[in-house]
């Protein structure tokens, strides 16, 4: 009687931590949503919306007790989630991520009329792990479009809930299972990108170390950010035709010169390398002046605070 006292204490501990780190995950999601780092796919939460409804009915019914209560809650946020990603997911949406979309619907349709348990949960679990497909090219492709942080703490919030289980049989155990594989292979393929990209990233801007380069300059000293809203504090650009690991062209600092300029010649004295991101930017002055690391620093805060750079000779 105490032992059966004790497992219930447990899993009621289990299910709350399940709980609290799967509500905690929320919150980084949200917030890079709306500060524009994230982009959810909007085919995968509208996925994960129905199977996820699904499974929790399938957890309570396979007597998932506590642990099917995280499951329940994490539903409705997905579900908000999905509306988001509505006005603020990703636009990187192709025609394979539309094939997936229908596969997936088309399997919820064939679900709806079959009239086994069992099956039915391994059936709405491959439909979910469908759902992480066009996410994963969407990772592939845009590495830093997703919260990592989120998918390792909706993991580890599935653990919990596992633990947590009154019972442990297919119904109760399938779909847990798969949506924490599905999110380790969105971290492993995040973070293989990442490095990878950041390589590209930082092995092309050191070839242009020492060497002179013009400077196109589309965001002029004191202009404004159009989408951010901040002002730049010095002058802004790329280099032309020379295209990055992000697909959009080099981008340099032009430092030195206190007026707003259009297009300048100068000299590559450094290379501004954000460990968190794919864009690595020059910084270029003209030829005769020279900064040490810390005043090119404070002149290019006003954007690179938001990231984790710092400056490569």
């Amino acid at each position: 009687m105490m032992y059966n006292f004790n497992m219930q204490v447990i899993k009621i501990i289990f299910a709350m931590l399940a709980i609290v780190v799967s509500i905690i995950a929320f919150y980084p999601y949200l917030r890079d949503i709306f500060l524009n780092r994230t982009t959810p796919h909007v085919y995968t939460w509208l996925i994960w919306t129905i199977t996820q409804s699904i499974a929790v009915f399938a957890l309570w019914y396979g007597g998932g007790g506590w642990g099917a209560i995280e499951l329940t809650i994490g539903t409705f946020l997905v579900f908000m989630i999905f509306l988001f990603s509505l006005k603020r997911g990703t636009k990187n949406i192709t025609k394979s991520d539309t094939i997936v979309l229908f596969i997936a619907l088309l399997s919820i349709l064939i679900w709806w009329i079959l009239d086994n348990p069992i099956f039915s949960v391994v059936m709405v679990s491959l439909i979910d792990f469908f759902g992480y497909i066009p996410s994963y090219r969407k990772c592939w492709s845009d590495p830093w479009s997703e919260t990592l942080s989120t998918w390792a703490l909706f993991a580890l919030g599935n653990i919990f809930a596992i633990f947590a289980l009154n019972e442990y049989n297919v119904l109760t155990l399938t779909y847990l299972i798969t949506i924490i594989i599905g999110n380790i292979i969105l971290i492993i393929i995040s973070l293989l990108r990442r490095n990878l990209k950041k390589s590209e990233s930082l092995k092309l801007a050191k070839t242009f170390l020492g060497k002179e380069v013009t400077v196109e300059i589309d965001r002029p000293l004191s202009s404004k950010h159009p989408k951010h809203g901040f002002i730049y504090e010095v002058n802004y650009g790329f280099i032309k035709g020379i295209k990055a690991p992000d697909g959009e062209d080099l981008d340099a600092y032009f430092l030195g010169v206190n007026e707003p300029i259009k297009e300048q010649t100068g000299l590559c004295i450094a290379i501004a390398h954000r460990k968190d991101n794919v864009d690595d930017k020059l910084i270029v002055v003209p030829k005769g002046i020279n900064l040490d690391n810390e005043q090119m620093m404070e002149l290019i805060n006003f954007q690179e605070k938001w990231f984790d750079t710092e400056i490569i000779r």
